[in-house]
């Protein structure tokens, strides 16, 4: 950052940005590492279950699968047992 470029205001602004970085250093420095990971793992399992909900729309929309949790389309042929030689 150019020194001339530092204004009053945008002093100010760093200040106020470094004094919320502290607080937030504070605060997680007072928590205790199994809470974090629990939310951590939490907010995982949120996102994780909203992109399941958003691929079983698409799979739907698209009519992969019937309502009864069947999959449309072509059937594959059996595999065959491998023949001893």
């Amino acid at each position: 950052m150019a020194l001339w470029s530092l204004t009053e205001e945008r002093v100010n602004s760093l200040i106020e940005q470094m004094n919320k970085k502290k607080e937030e250093h504070d605060a997680l420095e007072k928590t205790d590492i199994f809470d974090i990971w629990r939310d951590d793992i939490d907010k995982m399992l949120e996102v994780l279950e909203e992109i399941e909900l958003r691929e079983e729309e698409e799979r739907l929309a698209e009519g992969q699968v019937n309502n009864d949790g069947k999959k449309k389309g072509k059937r594959k042929a059996p595999v065959k047992a491998a023949v001893k030689a």
